[in-house]
């Protein structure tokens, strides 16, 4: 089936062979924990399987992991909110936990939890890394010594540039210009980063962040005052009957997503516990998305077991404006909500900050250790109206300059079982309805079980729902998974997920369905080896593209993904990973494959002033449909999750050396090339008039 990629069975074999060897010889060496080095960057990439998008910010969701990996749980004093921020527990292991302490007293080591119901040695020694044990639970005093002598800040400041010259940063005549402003970016190829921020404990955020994409301006033109992008924050966690205070840039999360979700989520991932939504109620957003926060300020208080969060953004966003009112020379109503945050030409910048959103909202919040209910109300307002250009399939989106969701959510933990869901209505009288179930069947078994069912008039313009459909509407589904653990070192984990679209969708005439399978087996022979063999199956209805007819019939398309991943732990400082992806995209009778094998190395000497992750693949997919995303290792703050079709080889070093103790700088040099396209990006302003393209980033970072 894959003839034409025999070409690179040589280096397959190679890199098996290197693998196999290397867990051979040194499975027996020093003990380390290999879920340590790569628990973070798993749950990165398992979030971003889904999202179909280089370009989103991890930021929030890296820097909470980050966090407790230096600022580990205390066991014996953790609350169960600090337990689900972790999302390596399920809502049974928790109660199992604090029933455990309640009975017996403090943990004495870590190791206890092997005696307590619904814990293996397997979830123990994933969770070791970023907990601990100890007597003294006394939680550190919000004084001005404190504050002054245990808090921590850091400075960082990156530039990045892509090193080959692109269409739009080409000079162009007056003439030109005056025919098609748009026709180069108004500003340098320079990418600018910087970001100071203070912490202490958990209790205390205060933040200031700045940024600037290539070509956009500077300290010119549209960007009078520097960066394009600003974003602040001032965030106070448990503070008496203070739960959060939030001043500034912030995100709020509340029940399963439906009625109000600002920010990342899990969803359909290789661990489907995580199908169930952890809320954080109010955070602080440390993101340079433009579009994933909230302006203004928020505040939790708890009456006992009573939470009440109000919140109110005023917040300017990128939208389309239609035709001016020729009367009062004024727009009238906008098309479309712009959501890429980039003003590099003139199209983009006249639709910077053009409206503004105005976003008021409250959640009531009944806790106790096993029964959580909770109302929330949230209106998004608009100073001008929303009036897209209305097709057949999309005629129930949201227009006008109002709307308000409401909705219930409700978690109920009872024995083994783990009940939760959230019933949601918008102000047009449409329904939304999200159901779960996680069972542990067994220390070793569990089970997930989640139904939706989104209305086709349901509206909500920042929800994050389980689902297919990215606003949550004209959707139902059922998904089901497990997580088996038959031995220490062998799981498997499993879900299938039938959903069907009872109305027409983008590129899709009639009412259609949808399936998605996973299966993925992952086997640690060793503390210092790792693997997983993964397959990935979704069906969908679409369009036939591939049709003469004016009205196109519905055909399916199916994507399959096979993949093979090892890590080894080669010795203290290096660390393997070999990886092998491959898709097949079918729609109709048209068939196009890709492939994709990469090896990195990572070097980091515990107490070493210099470390490197490297690099190398090779890709080769006939179209976009086939596709590979591929996780990469950048620097700090920074993300980059490409997607690789075409045929070439994609390569990158990331270099940091720590000058001293305080002060640490990175370079990344990463590179594309491509054996069968002469130039890149071609007819855009993006285009590169060659065959590879080098992406450069300088950062540096101060600690105080």
């Amino acid at each position: 089936m894959f003839r034409k990629y025999l070409t690179y069975r040589h280096l397959l074999l190679c890199f098996l062979c290197l693998v196999c060897a290397c867990n051979f010889v040194f499975s027996q060496e020093e003990k380390s924990d290999i879920q340590k080095d790569n628990f973070i960057e798993q749950r990165v990439e398992q979030i971003s399987e889904n999202a179909d998008n280089a370009d989103i910010d991890y930021s929030n969701l890296l820097e909470d992991l980050q966090y407790f990996a230096k600022n580990p749980i205390n066991l014996n004093a953790a609350k169960i909110e600090d337990l689900q921020q972790l999302n390596l527990l399920t809502e049974v292991q928790i109660l199992s936990l604090l029933k455990h302490i309640e009975r017996t007293g403090k943990l004495v080591a870590i190791y206890e939890l092997q005696a307590i119901d619904n814990f293996t040695l397997e979830d123990i020694n994933r969770l070791k890394p970023f907990v601990y044990v100890a007597n003294n639970l006394e939680a550190p005093r919000l004084s001005l010594r404190n504050l002054l002598d245990n808090g921590s800040a850091y400075l960082v400041t990156r530039i990045s540039f892509t090193a080959e010259q692109q269409a739009g940063f080409k000079e162009v005549s007056d003439s030109i210009l005056a025919v098609n402003p748009n026709a180069k970016y108004l500003g340098n190829r320079l990418g600018s980063f910087s970001r100071f921020r203070y912490t202490f404990g958990n209790n205390i955020s205060i933040g200031i962040t700045a940024d600037k994409d290539p070509g956009e301006q500077f300290l010119k033109g549209a960007q009078r005052y520097g960066y394009d992008f600003y974003s602040a924050h001032l965030f106070l966690r448990n503070y008496k009957f203070v739960k959060a205070l939030a001043i500034g840039d912030y995100q709020a999360q509340f029940g399963q997503g439906l009625t109000y979700w600002m920010g990342l989520g899990y969803g359909k991932t290789a661990d489907p516990m995580l199908v169930k939504r952890s809320a954080r109620g109010i955070s602080a957003s440390n993101s340079i998305n433009e579009n994933l926060f909230l302006r203004g300020i928020a505040g939790t208080i708890q009456f006992k077991n009573i939470f009440v969060t109000g919140f109110y953004s005023e917040n300017k966003v990128d939208a389309t404006p239609n035709a001016l009112d020729t009367l009062d020379n004024t727009v009238e109503s906008i098309s479309s909500l712009q959501l890429s945050g980039l003003h590099r030409t003139a199209r983009e910048i006249a639709g910077k900050n053009f409206l503004t959103q105005y976003t008021r909202g409250a959640n009531v919040n009944y806790k106790t250790r096993v029964f959580s209910i909770g109302a929330t109300a949230v209106q998004t307002a608009f100073d001008i109206d929303v009036n897209r250009n209305l097709a057949l399939y999309n005629q129930y989106e949201f227009t006008g300059n109002n709307l308000i969701n409401m909705g219930v959510d409700y978690n109920w933990v009872y024995r083994n079982f783990n009940l939760y869901g959230e019933v949601s209505r918008s102000n047009n009288g449409g329904m939304a309805q999200v159901h779960g179930a996680i069972i542990s069947l067994d220390p070793r078994l569990f089970v997930s079980v989640l139904y939706r069912n989104y209305d086709l008039k349901y509206q909500n313009l920042n929800g994050n729902a389980v689902g297919e459909n990215t606003r949550n509407n004209n959707e139902k589904g059922l998904f089901s998974g497990l997580v088996f653990k038959p031995y220490r070192f062998l799981s498997l984990a499993a879900y299938y997920d039938r959903f069907t679209f009872p109305y027409l969708k983008y590129q899709v005439n009639a009412p259609s369905y949808g399936n998605d399978y996973l299966l993925q087996v992952n086997y640690t022979p060793s503390k210092k080896t790792e693997m997983y063999a993964r397959v990935r199956q979704r069906i969908k209805q679409r369009n036939n593209s591939l049709s003469q007819d004016i009205i196109k019939e519905t055909v399916e398309t199916v994507q399959t993904n096979y993949r093979f991943n090892i890590m080894h732990k080669l010795t203290s400082s290096i660390r393997l990973r070999s990886r092998i992806d491959i898709t097949e995209f079918k729609l109709g009778n048209q068939v196009s494959r890709g492939f994709m094998i990469y090896q990195d190395i990572n070097f980091n000497p515990n107490m070493g002033k210099f470390s490197f992750n490297f690099r190398y693949g090779i890709f080769n997919a006939e179209d976009f449909n086939s596709r590979i995303y591929a996780y990469e290792n950048d620097v700090p703050y920074s993300f980059y999750i490409p997607a690789f079709f075409n045929k070439g080889t994609r390569n990158y070093v990331t270099l940091n050396y720590s000058i001293t103790r305080n002060f640490e700088v990175w370079l990344r040099v990463a590179q594309t090339w491509y054996s069968n396209i002469p130039v890149i990006s071609e007819g855009t302003l993006n285009e590169i008039a060659t065959n590879h393209r080098t992406d450069i980033k300088l950062q540096a970072r101060y600690k105080f």
